[in-house]
């Protein structure tokens, strides 16, 4: 696991160099600008319901409970990122961006939120499942995943190349690792005693995380 997450590190390493590589300066700038802003919501992508999963699955030792736990967690948790991204764009057109792209890289790369809300969760659903060895080596997947992709694209497209690998990369490692979590697509039905703490758990992370976010917000703008 350990050296899983140092060759994750180097691998992410080596595809800040080949942007470096490829990608205007100025181009690139304005790039991890906007990529930052959406790096402060990413923690509330899926209005942090990933961290109940953990949580309530943690606790839980029925597997059809935890499988309807991770579809309640899966389908709420795409619902508020499509929210998210929503007010994301909307809000974007009354704020007045120092560089010009800006605002274009903003909006597409809100689109993160989804990929990587799907990733978190599957992840989690490895830790649940006690599949240590896919967890670890998940982030090293990815790592690579996106070194080839920006590699390859950044090549040909530039900063637009970069941006295709940031959305691509979950995508494609949240693909290989789904069959793993051994989940069944039933219909979402929470046990009432369950139902109450869930809840109550996932309106608390998400009101915290999200005050503290938009704080960060706040004092970057």
């Amino acid at each position: 696991m350990f050296l899983a997450t140092i060759f994750a590190k180097i691998l992410s390493l080596a595809a800040s160099w080949v942007a470096l590589q490829f990608i205007d300066n100025q181009d690139l700038g304005v790039l991890l600008f906007s990529y930052n802003v959406i790096v402060f919501i990413l923690p509330i992508s899926g209005l942090g319901l990933h961290q109940s999963l953990l949580r309530f699955s943690a606790l839980n030792n029925n597997t059809e409970d935890k499988n309807h736990i991770f579809l309640y967690v899966l389908k709420y948790g795409l619902i508020s990122c499509l929210v998210l991204i929503s007010i994301i764009i909307s809000t974007s057109f009354f704020i007045s961006f120092q560089f010009e792209k800006a605002q274009f890289f903003i909006i597409i790369l809100s689109f993160l939120l989804i990929p990587a809300f799907l990733f978190e969760i599957i992840k989690t659903q490895l830790r649940l499942n006690h599949d240590n060895k896919s967890y670890a080596y998940s982030e090293f997947l990815y790592s690579l995943i996106f070194l080839i992709l920006i590699t390859v694209l950044t090549y040909y497209y530039q900063e637009n190349g970069y941006i295709i690998s940031l959305l691509l990369a979950p995508v494609l490692a949240s693909l290989f690792f789904i069959k793993k979590i051994k989940i069944k697509a039933t219909k979402i039905k929470i046990v009432s005693e369950l139902n109450f703490q869930f809840g109550d758990m996932v309106f608390l992370l998400v009101y915290l995380t999200l005050l503290h976010n938009y704080f960060l917000l706040l004092i970057f703008y």
